[in-house]
């Protein structure tokens, strides 16, 4: 994970008001499969999850619902565009831009 995603993600969180706990720059998920870092954030259950909506989809929407985005912003067929317009949209909020 370069910086400038790196500081997007801590951006998007704090717009998010997620507890911020840390930050993984790479994982290993499986022997030979390896996944891209993130936050990690304090869940709703009480326990920590890596969060990168940067590279999951899950956590891209979620991130809209939580900041109100409308549709406005999908790219359709784009996925990873659509993923990044959420998080710098979310970052820029922090920003207070």
């Amino acid at each position: 994970m370069n910086a400038s995603d790196k500081e997007l993600l801590l951006l998007a969180a704090k717009a998010a008001r997620y507890a911020i706990v840390g930050e993984v720059d790479a994982m290993v998920a499986q022997p030979g499969e390896s996944k891209a870092g993130g936050v990690v954030i304090r869940n709703d259950r009480g326990g920590d999850s890596l969060w990168n909506p940067l590279s999951d989809d899950g956590d891209a929407l979620r991130l809209a619902v939580n900041l109100g985005f409308t549709y406005g912003i999908i790219n359709q067929g784009d996925v990873e565009a659509t993923r990044r317009a959420i998080v710098r949209a979310a970052a820029e909020l922090e920003r207070g831009l």
